[in-house]
């Protein structure tokens, strides 16, 4: 079992294992009260509540409109599948042209999948991430972030001192130390953390939260969540809809913001 040496808890770091416990406890709690809930969805709940264990002789619309309920059919997603291009690959390297000539075991899977996401309404959490592959102008850094989005610059360091960690936006530096026992590898979660805090706070919409470690960015894009921390910023995402990305560059490459 892995101990959690370090963790962020609203605007502390807390490395007291006994403090970190709380943290914990607290935080599941708060998310399994009444209190996280909306006041609209709480009234609900508490309708349903009610007649929770009446049973009722309700039958299911017949009408024109149930057409738009029913399951997908193994027709429809062949339809889809050779009415599309791509050849980009997503988070799992898998490219579409595989999709497209998949067994019919395979588009049997495929099926199934779509089917318990249209039924259940659950959509993967990783639907919300996205790779970037930046295609630059003639004589443009290939690492740079360009466009429309605003950039958030995050990075951690190890010295003699200790760890530290540092988040840039614009012209504002911001800048934590960590106790000596923690790790390189928490330190870049942490920022990665305080990046996407960050990028709720301020008014822009569209936000790129670059960082020069591809081992945190890739743990973020892994279907198991293998880190608390990432876990806390896969639930910070999820409850956002700002469009904010994850972007990798590499450290030393004179972008602005990343060498400062």
């Amino acid at each position: 079992m892995t101990q959690i040496k370090t963790i962020l808890s609203e605007n502390d770091i807390l490395t007291e294992p006994q403090e970190i416990a709380q943290s914990i406890g607290q935080y599941f709690y708060s998310n399994s009260s009444d209190a996280s809930l909306t006041n609209d969805f709480l009234k609900y709940k508490q309708d349903k509540d009610k007649y929770i264990n009446i049973s009722t002789n309700l039958q299911p619309n017949h009408g024109q409109g149930s057409i738009l309920n029913e399951p997908i059919t193994l027709p429809e997603i062949e339809l889809c599948l050779r009415g599309k291009k791509s050849k980009s690959c997503g988070s799992d390297k898998i490219p579409f042209i595989f999709l497209q000539n998949l067994p019919s075991s395979g588009k049997l899977l495929l099926l199934h999948l779509y089917n318990q996401i249209w039924e259940t309404g659950i959509i993967p959490i990783k639907w919300k991430n996205a790779i970037i592959t930046p295609i630059p102008k003639k004589n443009q850094n290939r690492f740079k972030p360009t466009g429309t989005s605003t950039q958030i610059y995050t990075d951690a360091s190890k010295t003699e001192m200790g760890i530290g960690l540092a988040i840039v936006h614009l012209n504002e530096t911001k800048q934590f130390k960590l106790n000596i026992y923690s790790s390189i590898y928490t330190a870049e979660y942490l920022a990665l953390y305080k990046g996407v805090q960050l990028a709720l706070q301020i008014q822009d919409t569209k936000i790129d939260i670059c960082s020069d470690s591809l081992s945190a960015l890739a743990n973020l894009q892994s279907i198991i969540l293998s880190e608390p921390l990432a876990i806390l910023i896969s639930n910070l995402l999820s409850k956002s809809s700002k469009d904010i990305q994850f972007v990798w560059i590499p450290g030393h490459c004179n972008i602005k913001g990343n060498e400062k």
